[in-house]
């Protein structure tokens, strides 16, 4: 947050900030909110952040999918689109470090922490690719092996079964979600759309990286439903 935020709580008045950074449920759906939200991630990457329930409300109210929706409407050039969305992943990317280094580890609020934070990214990506199998997705496969590839990075695809809880892992955090997506999808649409995105990706690198942390995650479900026996 800028440095008026410590004015406006001196004066009570914090929830203007909150309104004007994170729009409430009732704004949520019109597109000037997105809009609005794109904004504040934009301010809160070139200021300190400092783990606060701006920062907070952002995360958990505005997610991923969400954005997406937003950075990809409007009569901008697809250029244009393009860019905006590699600014928007580098501003939600950064903000746990930026909150941690600001704070420190200890007083790091639990939504911003790795695995919290990065755990629902996950879950998050999987809800855009869902919505998107369902539209005309074919101009939407480079946004979104963007933005796995950022999640690669992050070390959300570990190819371990035995995960600590501080180690975010994309398929522990939605591979339920997915394996039912795929049990009703009649058309198959989800399907096509999650091999175009595997195939759409830059480097076989990742896309190694992506199934054998799937075929670790595979191996965990197995040996917990047997420990479960």
């Amino acid at each position: 947050m800028p440095t008026w935020s410590i004015v406006l709580a001196e004066e009570g008045h914090l929830l203007l900030a909150d309104q004007y950074f994170c729009p409430d449920t009732f704004s949520f759906a019109l597109s000037a909110a997105g809009e609005v939200v794109l904004c504040a991630y934009s301010t809160s990457h070139s200021s300190v952040l400092t783990g606060n329930d701006q920062t907070i409300k952002l995360s958990s109210q505005y997610p991923i999918d969400r954005l997406h929706t937003t950075a990809f409407a409007g009569d901008l050039s697809s250029a244009r689109k393009s860019l905006g969305w590699d600014d928007c992943l580098r501003n939600i990317f950064g903000v746990p470090v930026k909150a941690a280094n600001a704070v420190g580890m200890r007083d790091l609020p639990a939504q911003l922490e790795l695995a919290t934070y990065f755990n629902a990214a996950s879950t998050g990506t999987e809800r855009l690719v869902f919505g998107l199998s369902h539209s005309a997705w074919q101009n939407k496969i480079s946004s979104v092996t963007q933005l796995l590839v950022k999640l690669m990075n992050v070390g959300v695809f570990p190819s371990s079964s035995f995960l600590p809880p501080s180690q975010p892992s994309f398929f522990h955090s939605t591979i339920t979600t997915i394996r039912s997506r795929f049990r009703q999808d009649n058309n198959r649409g989800c399907s096509k759309f999650w091999t175009e995105i595997l195939n759409s990706l830059p480097s076989t690198v990742a896309q190694q990286s992506i199934f054998a942390s799937l075929f670790c995650s595979r191996i965990a479900g197995t040996v917990g439903t047997r420990t479960k026996r």
